[in-house]
């Protein structure tokens, strides 16, 4: 069932819920991405008796496009997030984000620390990756805002993410299409905040249980960057996926489903008879 909320600063973020118990999974998707993107791994879950929610994030999916950078600042991602949970009276949860995801995950933690039942981090580095040059992207935001302008016509829709599978990191037809469907405007403005991330200091805090997937092949966030983060936090189990890249939630997501459903029985987060006795 799809949702909207206002947000704390009135910004109205959309989501999908599916109620089957008081346990939620929470999915956060990366930048230039939409909730859809978790449906091959969310829906498992749902049979299996847990409830799930998935966030359109602010500038992304069917959220609204803020008008200006500063409604794009990190925190401002993790307070939708609190949002979405405060209307659906989720309090037993664990909160999952992909790589931009990852990031808001962390903040989310920072902000409102031991809210979580868990974490799972999927191609999340603990700041921003070499890869993605900070100075480079500030100076590209400078450069192009004088030209770009809040998208008022333009009809947003979630994509169909099957198509993009077993592309590359670097695949240019599914960049331009985070880019397009996104917006220029919030694609730049999430990619600046992105570029400021040092999750650092909040990962010292961060004792709670966590799940660290990363793609062997992954050139965004190497496993090297990874395992520093699986270092950073002293109660995470770390995972590499064989033959997968950057953008694993879309190629492997049977394989990512399997990974988190395994980590959620090490930590006895069960929700049906069936999970409870595989768990024994």
């Amino acid at each position: 069932m799809h949702k909207t909320v206002k947000s704390h600063d009135g910004t109205a973020i959309s989501y999908s819920v599916e109620k089957r118990s008081d346990r939620f999974m929470v999915f956060v998707h990366g930048m230039g991405g939409d909730l859809n993107v978790w449906k091959r791994i969310s829906k498992p879950f749902n049979k299996s008796g847990f409830s799930t929610i998935s966030i359109d994030l602010r500038g992304h999916g069917l959220s609204e496009r803020p008008p200006t950078p500063s409604h794009y600042k990190l925190t401002c991602f993790a307070r939708d997030i609190h949002a979405v949970l405060k209307k659906e009276k989720a309090k037993n949860f664990v909160l999952i984000g992909h790589c931009f995801g990852g990031a808001v995950v962390i903040t989310f933690h920072r902000l409102f620390p031991n809210k979580a039942a868990a974490y799972v981090l999927i191609s999340t580095a603990y700041r921003i990756p070499a890869t993605l040059n900070r100075i480079g992207i500030s100076l590209m935001h400078t450069a192009l805002t004088p030209f770009i302008r809040k998208p008022a016509s333009q009809t947003f829709m979630h994509r169909d993410f099957d198509r993009y599978r077993g592309t590359s990191d670097w695949n240019l037809n599914r960049i331009l299409a985070d880019i397009t469907t996104t917006s220029l405007a919030s694609w730049l403005s999430s990619l600046r905040a992105f570029s400021s991330f040092d999750g650092t200091e909040s990962l010292a805090t961060m004792n709670l249980p966590c799940l660290i997937l990363v793609g062997k092949q992954d050139t965004i966030v190497s496993p090297k960057n990874s395992r520093k983060l699986h270092k950073m936090i002293k109660a995470s189990t770390y995972k590499e996926i064989s033959n997968s890249n950057h953008i694993i939630v879309i190629s492997e997501p049977g394989t990512v489903q399997l990974e988190i459903e395994n980590f959620l029985k090490s930590i006895r987060f069960l929700c049906t008879p069936a999970l409870r006795a595989a768990s024994k």
